[in-house]
């Protein structure tokens, strides 16, 4: 019997978006639960309730921070592995955890270009923020104006430059891009998950120049950042690229950032112009514009729920969780594996 006699065209798109919803919601549910019970409190009130003078007690933060991104994620990645696993015995190769055969130099130095990309707008943002008002921009900036000693940068490696770029990368790119791109193709993969990247910043939901221009950069990075993972098969240059764009720096820096990626670009332009080329033609050869839609549309009312209606985000996940299952079982009895393969080519 052939895969089309087994399945419709459309079944396997539907069960990849149930599935990463449902993951992402319930492994969100199950994270708020848990922090409720053990009492962990969250890094956005911990930086709300600093105190306007003296020192904040950096390192306890980087503790409790630490503690809530690892048991955010955990779960939220636990239950995708799990998933995968079960679903089409899924190793953690394939969510990127790997270096697909490239020497690990080569991997970083992709990653730094990377950063070059897609980190010179945000970069003469701020630049232009130091000479011109651009905007508030996101609440936590706060931040940085207290005393950069030992504790800030402990707590800075937790919540921005360390911790974060691997977390973050592990579940949106290891998992969800590459869980979308297996029955949607690469092109509505990408996509999908650069808005949900770009959805998750709420601290840059502000009608003003500095803001829209933060969000902007974040989807650009997203779908270029997104490519790039598609075509080495390893979260290595998106995790160096993401790692180096938090880093926080301030006083001669501004102008050597943004000068430092320039000078990248301008060495690598043609290597640059060539991938964003191939770019181009994979999100025009392989977007599936209706899947794109929805997967759009999912991810506002998510958003839309936990923002104004957050006691419905349990519902939410139930009935997406329940959706997933039926799809899933259906598809792991189709016994088809993977639909879309990463090209084998290097960048």
């Amino acid at each position: 019997m052939t895969e089309s006699e087994k399945l419709p065209a459309w079944w396997p798109r539907v069960t990849a978006l149930c599935e990463v919803f449902a993951v992402f919601l319930g492994g969100r549910v199950l994270s708020i639960l848990a922090a409720r019970v053990t009492g962990l409190a969250s890094s956005k009130a911990l930086i709300s309730e600093l105190p306007e003078g003296g020192s904040p007690d950096f390192l306890g933060m980087a503790g409790i921070t630490a503690l809530e991104l690892i048991l955010r994620y955990g779960i939220m990645f636990g239950l995708a592995f799990a998933v995968g696993w079960w679903h089409r015995r899924r190793r953690l190769a394939r969510y990127g955890v790997t270096l697909a055969g490239t020497p690990a130099s080569r991997q970083v130095g992709t990653g730094i270009i990377l950063f070059a990309v897609i980190g010179l707008l945000p970069a003469l943002l701020m630049l232009a923020q130091n000479h011109v008002s651009l905007g508030e921009g996101a609440d936590h900036w706060t931040i940085f104006s207290y005393n950069w000693n030992f504790g800030f940068w402990v707590f800075m490696f937790v919540s921005s430059f360390g911790l974060v770029p691997v977390v973050e990368e592990l579940f949106t790119r290891g998992y969800f891009q590459t869980r979308l791109t297996e029955d949607l193709g690469p092109g509505t993969a990408i996509l999908i998950t650069a808005v949900v990247f770009a959805f998750g910043h709420t601290q840059y939901y502000k009608l003003e120049l500095l803001s829209l221009g933060m969000l902007f950069s974040i989807v650009f990075g997203s779908i270029v950042g997104g490519y790039i993972f598609y075509r080495t098969r390893s979260l290595v240059p998106v995790i160096v690229a993401h790692a180096i764009g938090n880093i926080p720096w301030k006083g001669v820096f501004d102008y050597l950032m943004p000068a430092l990626a320039l000078v990248i670009i301008i060495i690598y332009r043609r290597v640059i112009m060539e991938t964003g080329r191939e770019l181009l033609a994979t999100i025009r050869r392989s977007t599936l514009l209706p899947w794109l839609i929805a997967g759009v549309v999912i991810m506002a009312g998510v958003v839309v729920t936990l923002m104004l209606a957050q006691n419905l985000l349990a519902g939410w996940a139930v009935v997406l969780v329940i959706v997933a299952t039926v799809c899933l079982v259906r598809d792991r009895r189709s016994g088809v594996q993977y639909r879309h393969e990463p090209e084998d080519q290097r960048v």
